[in-house]
């Protein structure tokens, strides 16, 4: 769902990067790396929610002349 709502606002604004912030619990990690999304590679704080993201692919992009 969340990643439909994003291709969405894609399609409307344009760009290529999803960034998310999760608590550090390991089925929420293990589910958005399922999904593609990489952690950033920092130091974080104990009380800091992890940075993800993901690189939208090229098929998943959507073109000015399909707009």
């Amino acid at each position: 769902y969340c990643l439909s709502t994003i291709l969405d606002g894609q399609e409307r604004l344009g760009g290529r990067i999803i960034l998310l912030e999760c608590k550090d619990i390991p089925h929420l990690k293990a589910f958005y790396e399922q999904f593609g999304f990489m952690r950033l590679d920092k130091d974080y704080s104990n009380e800091q929610y992890l940075q993800y993201y993901r690189l939208l692919a090229e098929e998943e992009l959507i073109a000015p002349d399909q707009l």
